[in-house]
């Protein structure tokens, strides 16, 4: 499976993006514990938007992490996350799988291994050393 790369901003993100747009590998960001709360659907989507014009030939996954609450689930859903992670009560969270299917959203309740860039000195380099392990595992 493809390493993720947890970001908290714009920076980390077009970091990641320009590491895996030169290895040739595809990238998975996903964005801090509850971001889908205290940033919302609206900041991960530009975020998003603007890795995708800059590096247009990445395959790109990038998940928004919910937290437990399906309000905010939901307020992704709507705002056309493709990828939300959500940590809720099992029932709760397969009558959300339920509706994010039908809008085209993919629900990950299990977080995929990550590289954490915050406090990296060096996210760019960080960034290749990580996925480039990941492509060699790949091989």
């Amino acid at each position: 499976m493809t390493r993720a790369i947890l970001v908290h901003g714009l920076d980390h993100a077009l970091a990641a993006a320009a590491a895996a747009d030169v290895l040739g590998v595809p990238l998975v960001l996903v964005s801090a514990r509850a971001a889908g709360g205290y940033a919302g659907a609206g900041w991960w989507r530009a975020l998003t938007d603007r890795v995708r014009h800059e590096h247009p030939d990445i395959a790109l996954t990038a998940i928004l992490d919910c937290g437990a609450d399906p309000g905010w689930a939901l307020a992704a859903i709507r705002g056309q996350v493709t990828d939300i992670a959500l940590s809720a009560d099992p029932q709760v969270t397969e009558i959300l799988r339920s509706i994010a299917e039908q809008s085209g959203t993919r629900l990950w309740t299990d977080r995929p291994e990550t590289l954490d860039l915050r406090g990296r000195r060096d996210a760019s380099a960080a960034c290749r050393e990580w996925l480039g392990v990941a492509s060699l595992q790949s091989r």
